[in-house]
């Protein structure tokens, strides 16, 4: 059973297998939240769940605004407008990206002690464009 019968916004999806995200940033219950998909080292694939954990605002509009570049960038890749060499800013946003990515720091890695494990059930817009349903898989911090 979902958490909430309604899709929730997917803000980031910072890495991908094939159409589905990995990692990035979504809401669940109406917050902000890193989330990653779980690796079975086990079995040598990904599981169903996820970790997540929530942040705060300043965050979220760090990651969010770095997000932006990137797709402005795979838009101009994509038009052949720039190349591989310029990923993951073009160079006019170069400057920008770096401090970006200075002002998150290590702020976007999840830590599993303060995060809960769900299932998504993601709905694909466009490219790097989703919404999300989360069920929980267990209440408390692992």
């Amino acid at each position: 059973m979902p958490l909430q019968d309604r899709w929730e916004k997917v803000h980031t999806v910072t890495d991908r297998e094939g159409p589905s995200p990995l990692t990035g940033v979504a809401d669940c219950e109406g917050r902000p939240h890193l989330y990653e998909r779980v690796f079975s080292e086990a079995d040598d694939e990904y599981t169903s769940e996820y970790r997540l954990m929530e942040i705060d605002g300043d965050l979220l509009n760090l990651l969010v605004e770095d997000f932006q570049i990137f797709l402005r960038w795979r838009a101009a890749f994509d038009r052949r407008a720039t190349t591989l060499d310029t990923h993951p800013a073009l160079p006019d946003e170069r400057v920008r990206q770096e401090a970006l990515k200075a002002a998150i720091g290590d702020r976007n890695r999840l830590v599993p002690e303060r995060s809960k494990v769900m299932c998504p059930r993601f709905k694909r817009l466009a490219e790097f464009e989703f919404e999300v349903m989360w069920e929980r898989v267990s209440d408390t911090p692992e």
